[in-house]
């Protein structure tokens, strides 16, 4: 059995972390992370510049670097949710 695509399968993460903000691409099943970056970097101007065609997520403080799966999985709900509430 394959599973539907995801409707979000594009998109851009952003979230902060002890050492600054990580900014992730979200591809399908494929993330590519970057950073940490400082906090003085504006870090929601950078992913608008660099994924303005795709939607931003902004994950909650975490508390250390994500590993690709948490950055999938949680970015995927993230956009579920704003889904839902739209």
């Amino acid at each position: 059995m394959t599973d539907a695509p995801s409707p979000h399968s594009h998109f851009a993460v952003l979230y902060h972390v002890p050492d600054g903000c990580v900014i992730a691409e979200v591809n399908g099943p494929a993330v590519v992370q970057f950073g940490p970056f400082a906090e003085d970097v504006a870090p929601r101007e950078v992913p608008a510049a660099l994924f303005d065609e795709m939607p931003l997520v902004i994950l909650s403080a975490q508390s250390a670097k994500l590993d690709d799966e948490a950055v999938l999985i949680l970015g995927n709900r993230a956009c579920q949710a704003a889904t839902a509430r739209q």
